[in-house]
């Protein structure tokens, strides 16, 4: 019986190129693969450190991969409320945004008036030649053209834009960034305007994220004003007759970070002095701030009178130490259940409370398989600060502030506020 051979093309390309089957180690293999991962991975970590900065990169890796990516989210929040807290309030900026720039308007490059033309009767009663003009000469736009240009419009923009492999072949800017702005928020709103303005400040940012890695893709700034800075800048695209409905506000990547994961460690006051409506007004607010908490966030408490003793002794470490646990329905409720048993004595001890602290938080920071990993704060319930405590903020805090401070005060009695203000505002807490 004949034999026909039918090999595969590919079989028949195998063996005429001379190729060979070789045994490898399927275990050194893979080390080799989760090694130039860690590889990659720590480039898109450093482009961010490099300067505090953004958000929007989602890896399917390794969960420990996952926690140092969260450090976007807090870099780009530091910097963004560093750029807020600079920025000088300028009440008549929505005005200005109808005013030529020449004669100090306000522009920014809207979006949605990027690269467009005039309809076909403007457009002929402009330039009676518009049609041989190339398109870039149609655009409308003001901040390079004359007043006198019939193609100069306030509030518009040109931009060279080009197809770009890392933006799914989408044409983008890559020099600048562009805001969408919702239609049903009002660009010349105060609020809105100075945030628009004082947001450029981002773009120095996302260019040196973007020229250290371009895999980190798209990068967003969205602001609790309703609009959205998107770097690379982009035409934005809508149907025909369709309103734009987009709102950043109500997007998944938005609402993740506005509640951000958290390690915060509660410090009780349960010094005499908070004997009576005082402890229960603190365990009330205690109460409060546990369920603010997801299942996203750690948190530990100490209560501290002369000493720190945590609050739930199986929320210990081996040594004694409270441990940050994840803020889960179970563990919120035997904090719930521990607040009932607090009992008032002695002075309270605000040194070692701050120490063991702020050394709990270091030690999450340090360690990456504890806590969140993303922001840290300390609140401190008590009915009275006595003194600024700068050695301790000085030693655990500074430069950087990695830990906010937070001080409700409890009682009408408060006669000196002026050192718990300043712990709380010189930590960017309040």
């Amino acid at each position: 019986m004949d034999h026909c051979d039918h090999s595969h093309p590919l079989l028949q390309k195998f063996n005429s190129n001379g190729a060979k089957v070789e045994k490898v180690d399927g275990f050194e293999m893979v080390k080799k693969m989760a090694k130039d991962v860690e590889i990659m991975m720590q480039h898109k970590i450093d482009a961010i450190k490099v300067s505090p900065y953004n958000h929007t990169t989602a890896l399917p890796v390794t969960a420990a991969v996952m926690r140092n990516c969260l450090s976007y989210f807090q870099r780009i929040m530091e910097f963004a409320e560093n750029l807020a807290l600079d920025h000088d309030y300028d009440k008549e900026l929505g005005h200005r945004l109808k005013a030529m720039p020449s004669k100090g308007g306000f522009h920014y490059v809207n979006a949605k008036k990027v690269n467009v033309l005039l309809d076909d009767g403007e457009r002929m009663q402009a330039d009676e030649a518009a049609e041989e003009e190339p398109e870039w000469e149609r655009f409308v736009s003001a901040p390079d053209r004359s007043e006198e240009d019939p193609r100069f419009h306030v509030g518009y923009s040109r931009l060279h834009l080009e197809e770009n492999k890392y933006f799914s072949g989408i044409p983008v800017n890559t020099n600048l960034s562009s805001v969408h702005v919702p239609t049903n928020v009002f660009d010349g709103d105060p609020k809105v305007a100075n945030a628009i303005k004082w947001s450029k400040g981002l773009d120095r940012v996302f260019i040196d994220n973007y020229n250290r890695d371009p895999s980190l893709s798209w990068q967003y700034f969205g602001s609790s004003t309703g609009f959205m800075r998107q770097y690379p800048a982009l035409k934005w695209m809508t149907a025909e007759n369709d309103p734009d409905l987009y709102d950043a506000r109500m997007r998944d990547w938005y609402i993740k970070a506005a509640a951000s994961p958290k390690e915060m460690v509660i410090l009780l006051d349960t010094s005499g002095s908070m004997t009576g409506l005082r402890k229960e007004i603190a365990k009330h607010v205690v109460l409060n701030i546990l369920e603010t908490l997801g299942e996203n966030d750690f948190v530990a408490i100490y209560k501290f009178s002369k000493y720190p003793t945590p609050l739930v002794e199986c929320f210990t470490t081996p040594d004694g130490r409270a441990e940050l646990v994840q803020a889960t329905n179970e563990n919120i409720r035997e904090y719930q259940e521990a607040l009932a048993d607090v009992l008032t004595e002695d002075i309270a001890n605000f040194t070692s409370a701050l120490t063991v602290s702020f050394e709990l938080l270091l030690e999450s920071r340090v360690d990456s398989n504890l806590g969140a990993n993303c922001n840290q704060a300390i609140m401190i319930v008590t009915d009275g600060v006595p003194y600024k405590y700068e050695e301790i903020f000085k030693q655990y805090n500074m430069p950087h502030k990695p830990v906010r401070v937070f001080t409700p005060l409890i009682g009408r009695e408060i006669s000196d506020l002026k050192a718990a203000n300043h712990m709380a505002c010189s930590n960017r807490g309040k």
